[in-house]
């Protein structure tokens, strides 16, 4: 859906409110198909610091070279 008159940094701005509330009302900023792209810079605000760097450390194990989608998932 587009908005008229609406520029990249209003639907961020958009995005950023749903996400938060999304939070706050004790749900997830994802879905079914993951983080992705778009939501990784989100993802903060739903894991703490220390569960970011478990999650990196889990997929350094499994991907060293970074080879599978690379800053795809992890900010």
């Amino acid at each position: 859906m587009r908005v008229e008159g609406w520029g990249p940094e209003d639907y961020d701005r958009v995005r950023w409110e749903i996400y938060k509330a999304a939070v706050e009302l004790g749900g997830t900023i994802t879905g079914k198909h993951g983080v992705g792209a778009i939501r990784k810079r989100y993802l903060a605000m739903r894991l703490s610091p220390k569960e970011l760097e478990i999650m990196r450390a889990i997929k350094g194990i499994f991907d060293p070279n970074n080879m599978l989608n690379p800053d795809k998932v992890l900010p």
